[in-house]
């Protein structure tokens, strides 16, 4: 990177609260050893079962995480939005990546490959340490979304979805209020498991008790709180 797209990279990073949070000495680490790299539409960033890439963050663009379950189904894992960080439990594990992303747009990221990743962790704890936390806190929610999509019905399904997903927002933009999640109704549709249909009385309803507010391809979060309370 060049000094000015280092400045921009940096200011956009410490936004996050994960990022921001970290030493001004580790943030300088991360920059001075990572590499932006470039996404053209369609194109895999990894798929399932490739060797770990590196603790990467996403800069601009959308991509999506899938699982493929069996040999024909896809499943809709997750939407990556600017700003989130992604590896984590690949770095820490060395196992091979659980999922396959895709770019959905034109995407950048940008990347700390393994083996800076392990001189970093070397040279600060506490870097290390919160990676820790950064991939224990996606493994809580993870564990929740299983258990909630079990037992919740449709509606119930819904709302865990959204507020989990406003949640990590809040993670990579602690200053976006009210959380904006930009979802078209076919991915929220995918994620829930819903046909487009039903979803869409389903987010009428939630618009009317003022619990969201929809727009066009963006979803605003208006009462976590209330989302988390719904059966």
């Amino acid at each position: 990177m060049d000094d000015e797209q280092r400045r921009q990279v940096s200011a956009f990073l410490r936004k996050g609260m994960w990022f921001g949070q970290l030493p001004e000495v580790t943030q300088a680490r991360i920059l001075d050893r990572s590499v932006v790299r470039s996404y053209r539409k369609g194109q895999a960033v990894t798929r399932e079962g490739d060797p770990p890439l590196g603790l990467s963050v996403l800069l601009a663009g959308r991509l999506w995480l899938v699982q493929h379950v069996g040999t024909e189904r896809e499943h809709l894992v997750h939407v990556v939005e600017p700003g989130f960080w992604f590896g984590e439990l690949a770095v820490l594990t060395g196992r091979p990546a659980a999922v396959t992303m895709v770019a959905r747009t034109p995407a950048r990221a940008l990347c700390l490959p393994r083996q800076a990743f392990e001189e970093t962790a070397d040279q600060d704890p506490r870097f290390y340490r919160a990676v820790v936390q950064l991939a224990m806190g996606r493994y809580a929610l993870a564990l929740r979304h299983i258990s909630e999509s079990h037992r919740l019905a449709a509606e119930g399904r819904l709302c865990a979805v959204l507020a989990d997903r406003a949640e990590m927002r809040r993670w990579d933009r602690p200053d976006e209020k009210p959380v904006c999640l930009t979802l078209s109704q076919d991915e929220l549709a995918r994620l829930v498991g819903l046909s487009r249909q039903t979803l869409n009385g389903l987010l009428q309803k939630l618009q009317k008790e003022r619990l969201v507010q929809l727009s066009f391809r963006c979803i605003r979060v208006l009462d976590l709180a209330g989302l988390r309370r719904r059966p």
